[in-house]
């Protein structure tokens, strides 16, 4: 009479060979939704960075993020196969703490893309080789609201040398490249630290949206 019980380790090879095969496609799987993360916000500082002289700033931007998402995945991908190399760990478990990994990796990244997006802003508003474009922008403002009572027109240092006339002054308090226009009933401010904030909270929503996927 054959002992069943002589098929035990067998069975448990089997068990154990399939379960580390349904963790290296889950954790294949993980990988791959966090490479298209990337690319995906990759894509978007590209779009942001629309002006001519940004090409630099792009060039820059997208080097250090994926120098930072290679060597973010590389932890994860250390940490999960140090685990995976011992079949006693529980299932449950490794999956809690992968997905913790790739949340921490998602928040560095969105950090990441936030710095970059700011320093390009910071580029197109404060290098002095934007004054022009600045200037141009101030003067289709002012034809836009021809109509309207115009009161001041204030402007950072930098515009200073760009911008002259009967109601412009210059206001030490704003960014170098910045303008406000005071008409009789509002007034019209170009902000870096307001763009700046824009930009952070629009990156905090999409956080959020991932988050609940």
């Amino acid at each position: 009479m054959i002992d069943l019980e002589d098929f035990t380790p067998l069975v448990e090879c089997i068990q154990a060979s399939k379960e580390e095969e349904d963790k290296e496609a889950f954790y294949q799987k993980q990988l791959l939704a966090l490479r298209e993360q990337f690319q995906k916000e990759l894509e978007r500082v590209r779009r942001e960075a629309y002006r001519k002289g940004f090409e630099e700033g792009v060039k820059k931007a997208s080097a250090e993020l994926e120098k930072r998402f290679s060597k973010e995945l590389n932890q994860v991908k250390r940490s999960y196969e140090e685990r995976l190399s011992s079949l006693s760990v529980n299932i449950d478990s490794l999956v809690e703490e992968l997905n913790g990994s790739l949340s921490q990796v998602q928040n560095n990244f969105l950090e990441a893309v936030s710095e970059a997006l700011v320093e390009l802003l910071s580029f197109l508003y404060i290098d002095p080789s934007n004054a022009p474009f600045v200037k141009e922008k101030l003067q289709e403002l002012l034809e836009e609201f021809k109509d309207e009572p115009l009161l001041t027109v204030e402007v950072g240092k930098g515009l200073a040398e760009h911008v002259t006339g009967e109601f412009v002054k210059v206001n030490p308090e704003l960014g170098d490249n910045d303008f406000r226009v005071k008409f009789k009933e509002f007034t019209v401010e170009s902000s870096l630290r307001e763009k700046i904030n824009l930009v952070r909270d629009e990156l905090k929503r999409e956080a959020k949206k991932a988050a609940q996927v």
